[in-house]
């Protein structure tokens, strides 16, 4: 990660980042600035604030948040928490990851 800034809480959070993504022994110290959450729907509510009402979850909303995890099977259990908060009817889209090569 490249930063190139003056400001002291930019460059302690971007060495928070680089420990998160670098130490060896897996546990990181939270800084005090970031709220430390109980359960999946404490982190969610506290990232994505109001998301069960409607026309909050708009793209420049959902862009300007992240929950970051080092594990995949986290990602998919958030993922599906946050889903169920959507207020309207969820469409799921079906995706391929590979392209039938016989034709």
């Amino acid at each position: 990660m490249h930063m190139q800034t003056t400001d002291i809480v930019g460059t302690k959070y971007a060495d928070f980042i680089r420990e998160v993504g670098t130490n060896p022994q897996g546990t990181v110290e939270i800084p005090p600035p970031i709220k430390k959450c109980y359960s999946l729907e404490e982190l969610i509510s506290v990232v994505y604030p109001r998301l069960d009402v409607p026309e909050t979850a708009s793209p420049d909303y959902l862009m300007d948040r992240a929950i970051l995890s080092a594990c995949y099977d986290n990602v998919n259990a958030i993922k599906a928490a946050a889903i169920q908060l959507f207020p309207d009817e969820t469409i799921t889209y079906i995706a391929a990851d590979k392209m039938d090569e016989t034709d």
